[in-house]
C-alpha cells in the first residue's frame, strides 16, 4: 500500500520507516510499533490512520456517549471509563464499567477489529458475485432481449398442439407413483409420518409448562398450609424463581419442589395470599433472608461475569488493591510492611453485589495512610508482562517488529479502498444489534 508524505507530498511504500524523499518519519510505522492502543486517545489515532469512515457510518463512537440506538462506544466518565453497546430498541447493554483504561479500550479495539474483517468479508462475497463488467441482472437481460429463452419455448406435441406446461415446469415435478411402487411408496410413509406427529404430541406435553404456561404474580402464596414466594428480579422480569418457608426461607426451588398449581397463573392466583415484597423487617419476610440475598448475589455475579473492578478497596478498616478484573485473583493488602500478595479476601469482596460497598477508586489519594499501589513492583511487573488484552509482551513486540502486523484492519488498502468508485460500503445495519455484545 501507498501513502502520501505529509510533508514533501511524494508517494512511496506504507512500509517504508521513513520517507526517501525527505527523510520524514513515517508516522503509521511509529503507531503501529506502539503496538494496541491503551487509551481512548491512542484509540482514536488508530482508527485515523486506518482510514475507517466516520463514526455515524461504522457506529463506533470512540470518546463518545451518544444515546442513539445501534452504537457501540467507549468514554469517560469521571476516575471510570464506560464500555457500552445501545442495542436496536435504544436498550444500553453496559460491557465494561472500571478504571482499568486498558482493559476497556482493549474491549472496543477488539471489537472493531472483528467488524471490520467482517465487513470485508462482505464485501469480498458482493465483488465476487458481481465482477466488474458484468452488472446485469438475469432480469433486465430476458428484458431487453427479443429471443425467449429455450427453457420457456413451448415443445409442440405429436398433435400439432401446444401442451398446457413447458419443458422447464417438466423439469421440477415431483414424479406421481402408482401401481405397486406407489404403495410401497405409501406404506413406508405413513408410519414415518404418523410418527413424527407423535413425537411432536410428546414433546409438547413434556415441555409444556416451559414453553406455555404463563408465569404467576410475584408474591406470596399459601398451599396446603405450606408458604411459598414467587420473586422477579427488580432489574430483570425473565430472573424469576420460587421459595419456600420451612423455618427459614429456602430457594430457589427446583421445578419439581413447587406445587404444579402455583406453576400456573390462572390456577396460582387461588392462592395467593399478598401481591409483591416489601422489607418490613418480619423474620418471616423473604426479601430479610439469607435466601433472597443470596439470590441477588447470584444474579449480580452472573451478569458481571464474576468480575470485580480494579483499584482500592477499604473493607473494616483494612486497605485492599484488586490488579486484575476476575474477583478470585490479583488482591494485594496494604501493612506497616507494605504492599503484599493475598490468597484470601473478605468474602464480599469477591462478588460485585458487596464490593462497590467497599470501592474507594481507582486513583490514588494523597491524603491517605497507605502508599501508592501504581508504584510497587507488583504493577509494574504486571503491566510489564501483559499488555491490555492480558497477552505477553514479548508476543506483541515481535508481532509490532512486522510491517503488517494490524494491516488487516487497514480499511484503505489496496483491495479496500473506501472511495472505490463507490464499489465497497460499510453496512452497520447487518451487525447484530439485538445482543448484548
Amino acid at each position: 500500500m501507498k501513502i502520501t508524505c505529509p510533508y514533501c507530498g511524494n508517494i512511496y511504500e506504507q512500509s517504508e520507516e521513513k520517507c526517501p524523499h525527505c527523510d520524514a518519519p513515517n508516522e503509521q510505522r511509529s503507531a503501529e510499533k506502539s503496538g494496541p492502543p491503551k487509551t481512548i486517545e491512542e484509540l482514536q489515532r488508530w482508527y485515523e490512520l486506518r482510514k475507517l469512515p466516520p463514526y455515524e457510518t461504522t457506529r463506533f463512537f470512540i470518546g463518545i456517549d451518544t444515546k442513539a440506538p445501534r452504537a457501540f462506544g467507549i468514554y469517560r466518565e469521571g476516575k471510570k471509563v464506560v464500555v457500552y453497546k445501545n442495542k436496536d430498541n435504544g436498550q444500553r447493554a453496559v460491557r465494561y464499567s472500571g478504571t482499568d483504561e486498558a482493559y476497556a479500550v482493549n474491549e472496543l479495539y477488539t471489537k472493531l477489529k472483528d467488524e471490520i474483517l467482517r465487513q470485508k468479508e462482505n464485501n469480498a462475497i458482493h465483488r465476487g458475485s458481481m465482477p466488474a463488467g458484468s452488472a446485469v441482472s438475469p432480469t433486465s437481460k430476458q428484458r431487453n432481449s427479443s429471443v425467449a429463452s429455450p427453457k420457456s419455448r413451448r415443445v409442440p406435441s405429436a398433435s400439432g398442439k401446444e401442451p398446457l406446461i413447458t419443458r422447464e415446469r417438466r423439469r421440477f415435478r415431483f414424479p406421481k407413483y402408482g401401481g405397486k411402487l406407489g404403495c410401497l411408496v405409501r406404506l413406508f410413509l405413513f408410519p414415518f409420518r404418523a410418527s413424527l406427529v407423535l413425537l411432536a404430541a410428546a414433546l409438547i406435553w413434556a415441555l409444556g409448562d416451559e414453553l406455555f404456561v404463563n408465569p404467576p404474580q410475584a408474591g406470596s402464596y399459601s398451599y396446603e398450609s405450606t408458604e411459598y414466594a414467587f420473586a422477579t428480579h427488580p432489574d430483570d422480569v425473565f430472573y424469576r424463581d420460587w421459595f419456600r418457608l420451612d423455618g427459614d426461607w429456602q430457594g430457589p426451588l427446583e421445578k419439581d419442589e413447587v406445587p404444579g398449581a402455583l406453576r400456573r397463573k390462572h390456577s396460582a392466583k387461588n392462592y395467593l395470599t399478598s401481591a409483591g415484597f416489601s422489607d418490613d423487617g418480619e423474620s418471616d419476610s423473604l426479601v430479610s433472608s439469607k435466601a433472597y440475598e443470596d439470590w441477588l448475589v447470584a444474579y449480580s455475579d452472573k451478569k458481571s461475569g464474576n468480575k470485580v473492578d480494579t483499584g482500592y478497596y477499604d473493607y473494616n478498616g483494612n486497605t485492599y488493591y484488586h490488579l486484575q478484573n476476575d474477583a478470585d485473583s490479583g488482591w494485594y493488602s496494604y501493612t506497616d510492611d507494605g504492599w503484599s500478595s493475598v490468597s484470601t479476601v473478605p468474602e464480599e469482596l469477591l462478588h460485585s453485589y458487596y464490593a462497590q460497598s467497599y470501592y474507594s477508586g481507582g486513583v490514588y489519594d494523597d491524603d491517605v495512610y497507605y502508599t501508592d499501589f501504581a508504584d510497587t513492583d507488583y504493577y509494574s511487573d504486571y503491566n510489564g508482562r501483559f499488555d491490555s488484552s492480558g497477552t505477553s509482551s514479548s508476543w506483541s513486540s515481535s508481532s509490532s517488529s512486522s510491517s503488517s502486523w494490524d494491516s488487516d484492519w487497514d480499511w484503505d488498502d489496496d483491495d479496500w479502498d473506501w472511495d472505490d468508485d463507490g464499489d465497497w460500503d460499510w453496512d452497520s445495519g447487518s451487525s447484530d444489534w439485538d445482543s448484548d455484545w
